[in-house]
């Protein structure tokens, strides 16, 4: 199967960046709710390899396509 193209910058920088340290994990793995905790561990990890505006675009990605 081939994965369709990023539609979105927040998309994109969560499969450029994310996958950089593990398996990117579907956004319905978590509530909107819950990525924040989330996204805020991986940053904390590499502060420079994920900079806060792209922590915010990554974040909005995984909420909006987030579990309900």
């Amino acid at each position: 199967m081939i994965n369709p193209p990023p539609t979105t910058e927040g998309e994109m920088l969560y499969k450029e960046k994310c996958s950089k340290c593990h398996e990117l994990r579907p956004p319905l793995r978590h509530t909107a709710n819950e990525w924040p905790t989330t996204v805020d561990r991986m940053q904390s990890k590499d502060p420079l390899w994920i900079s806060d505006t792209e922590k915010e675009k990554i974040l909005a990605y995984l909420q909006a396509n987030a579990r309900k």
